[in-house]
């Protein structure tokens, strides 16, 4: 009986390794294509509304940037982007050459065009910040709890006050099961 448990016991790590270190970053990869995608797709549409021009530089540093994400979104983790960072830190010549890149291409663009071009520039970002954060099954186990215990803290007497009716009564079985 014991070997069973401990078959069962491995087969059950060995599944769950798979889930947490192979399926979990593959969705989470998948999830940052889709989301690109439906990005580069809306800043498509704006072109073809008219609100931008296909035309504009900033527009095709934008998708450009958008398609290379899509391409190799899943080159792209918290490790390597560390590690660049390490390598890149002291180096003058890669120093925000994007943004100054993609200040440029706006400045000739109307206010409306470029808060358009701002604000896809902002998603495209969060999209990766959140893709480098959630798809490393490591950091997500140490963010989680401690943003979870962080804000649990901050608002500790109010989120125990929404749960009191609950609290209550697991206190009252505990008194109960603590006098038998």
């Amino acid at each position: 009986m014991n070997e069973l448990h401990t078959l069962t016991s491995l087969i059950s790590i060995a599944l769950l390794m798979i889930l947490l270190f192979w399926l979990f970053p593959q969705y989470r990869t998948d999830l940052f294509r889709q989301k690109m995608f439906k990005l580069r797709d809306s800043l498509f549409d704006e072109a073809l509304n008219g609100k931008i021009s296909f035309n504009d530089p900033a527009y095709n540093m934008l998708r450009n940037a958008m398609n290379g994400f899509i391409r190799f979104g899943h080159q792209l983790n918290i490790w390597q982007a560390l590690l660049f960072t390490l390598i890149i830190k002291n180096n003058k010549q890669i120093d925000h050459p994007f943004t100054r890149e993609f200040d440029k291409n706006t400045k000739q663009c109307t206010d409306n065009q470029r808060q358009i071009y701002l604000s896809y520039y902002f998603k495209m970002n969060l999209y990766i910040l959140e893709h480098l954060i959630l798809s490393s099954v490591i950091l997500v186990s140490l963010i989680v709890p401690a943003v979870f215990l962080f804000l649990a803290k901050k608002h500790i007497e109010k989120f125990a006050s929404l749960l009191r009716a609950q609290l209550d009564k697991l206190n009252t079985v505990a008194l109960t099961t603590g006098k038998a």
